[in-house]
């Protein structure tokens, strides 16, 4: 983006390429990159990236609540909360899934900078273990949250082995999802000490 500028007298100068002077015409446009624009530019996109990670952590925190509030109730299991629970199954999948395509998206597009940063911290184990880590359990992670609302459709008032099987899944994915929480914040604390060694 630029700025225009208008001139509303002539210039005088001198053409370099032989001698001889040139006039701007009145009321010519020079177009100068803005520094300003750029800095807006830079600030969009910060607010970008710090948006997809908010939402990366809200829903893997919706999901982590939603899966405790279900296993809660699968205790209890009876007639009048079988529909609460089969809704809460759908809501954690999907709050799972919402998380974990906000957190791709931030991968690829703006992870790279980060993971330069801790590498070269005093902390690069945030990347090289937790961030490694975190890439690998999470794919078990939806394959048991997406699993859930199918093992959340059996009457579970009636059928005692259907109920065991959704607290065990439920169980697993509150552990699961907790502990790519406390990775995910070891990983942006590792990006923190990087750039407090930048600024020391």
């Amino acid at each position: 983006l630029f700025i225009r500028f208008s001139f509303k007298h002539s210039i005088l100068g001198e053409d370099q390429g032989h001698g001889r002077p040139f006039d701007i015409q009145p009321n010519a446009i020079i177009l100068i990159p803005s520094e300003r624009t750029n800095d807006s530019a830079r600030a969009r996109r910060q607010a970008m990236k710090e948006a997809v990670l908010l939402c990366h952590v809200l829903f893997g925190v919706a999901c982590l609540l939603t899966t405790t509030c279900l296993f809660v109730d699968v205790l209890n299991a009876h007639e009048g909360n079988l529909a609460r629970i089969r809704w809460m199954s759908r809501a954690a999948a999907l709050s799972l899934w919402l998380a974990f395509m906000a957190g791709g998206w931030f991968y690829v597009v703006d992870y790279k900078a980060d993971r330069d940063v801790i590498l070269k911290g005093p902390w690069p184990f945030a990347h090289n273990y937790f961030m490694e880590t975190k890439e690998h359990f999470v794919i078990t992670l939806l394959l048991l949250a997406t699993y859930l609302p199918i093992a959340a459709s059996n009457n579970l008032a009636a059928n005692r082995d259907a109920r065991r099987l959704v607290l065990c899944v439920a169980a697993l994915v509150a552990v699961l999802a907790l502990m790519a929480e406390g990775h995910g914040g070891i990983i942006a604390m590792g990006v923190k000490m990087g750039l407090l060694g930048k600024t020391n």
